[in-house]
């Protein structure tokens, strides 16, 4: 019978992807600086508020959704979109 996955399954296989990918792409606080300010560049003439970083990494994961939402499940949509979530997080706690 094959085990069944369990959500501390999906949070482990998460946690080691952040690893890697903070090693590949660098610190998540300077990459979503840097993606609030794009953000707000293209929005500049819509927007009454700043993008914050928190909400560049908010944005990301509902890609992800959305992506599941059109393409259906794939795990990498559950781990990716709660990394994001988890990014958005601690930005959020750090900013001002």
């Amino acid at each position: 019978m094959k085990r069944k996955i369990t959500a501390v399954d999906i949070s482990k296989e998460a946690q080691s992807i952040m690893s890697q990918r903070g090693k590949s792409y660098g610190d998540a606080n300077e990459l979503y600086e840097n993606f609030a300010m794009r953000i707000n560049l293209v929005l500049q003439k819509k927007l009454k508020a700043k993008v914050l970083p928190s909400e560049a990494a908010r944005i990301m994961q509902e890609g992800k959704s959305a992506r599941w939402d059109t393409g259906g499940y794939k795990r990498d949509h559950s781990i990716d979109g709660g990394n994001y979530y988890f990014i958005a997080g601690a930005l959020h706690e750090n900013e001002g």
